[in-house]
């Protein structure tokens, strides 16, 4: 795969010579360790996830393309500096209406209008009470979070989760008292 920054400023991933995906310069992204890449968000939230295994060469154009050795690290100072305008307060704390919400320092309950929460700071995220059949996505970013269900709810058995930086978690309200995280 070859990220590729055009000159309007989207960011293409191409793969074979063919753009698989189009990104659009402002987005909020997150480390996955786990899956060993970085996972995009644009402000319409949509999701991509780029494996750093696929990843064999990056283009600013007009310059020529430069083959990519480094680790994910790398790859994450590359996409923040030459790549992405990383979205760190896209609404306000209050989240209404916004596709993504960051949320800084603090508690801070979640809406059942926000989608996708994204830490600007360490924090306790409190999830909706009446969100049935609602999910909602947590990025941690480079902050430790705390996701925790209203008195009386759990998480697959659990009071809370916390979420280690650089790492995020989609909460679904099965039914009435009960998360599941996908």
């Amino acid at each position: 795969m070859i990220i590729q920054k055009q000159l309007t400023g989207d960011v293409w991933l191409v793969e074979n010579g063919e753009n698989i995906k189009t990104l659009s310069a402002q987005c909020t992204f997150s480390l996955s360790y786990k899956k060993a890449g970085i996972d995009v968000i644009d402000l319409q939230g949509r999701q991509y996830f780029i494996p750093l295994v696929r990843v064999q060469a990056t283009q600013v154009l007009p310059a020529a393309e430069v083959k990519f050795t480094g680790d994910l690290f790398d790859l994450w100072d590359l996409l923040v500096s030459n790549f992405f305008n990383e979205l760190h307060i896209v609404s306000s704390s209050t989240g209404v209406g916004a596709v993504i919400t960051a949320v800084g320092a603090g508690t801070y309950n979640i809406l059942d209008t926000d989608q996708l929460i994204y830490a600007t700071a360490n924090n306790t995220m409190v999830l909706p009470l009446t969100a049935i059949r609602k999910r909602f996505t947590v990025f941690a970013n480079a902050f430790t979070t705390e996701v925790e269900p209203q008195v009386g709810d759990d998480i697959i058995g659990q009071s809370s989760i916390i979420l280690a930086p650089y790492s995020s978690a989609t909460f679904i309200c099965l039914f009435l008292n009960t998360w599941l995280i996908e």
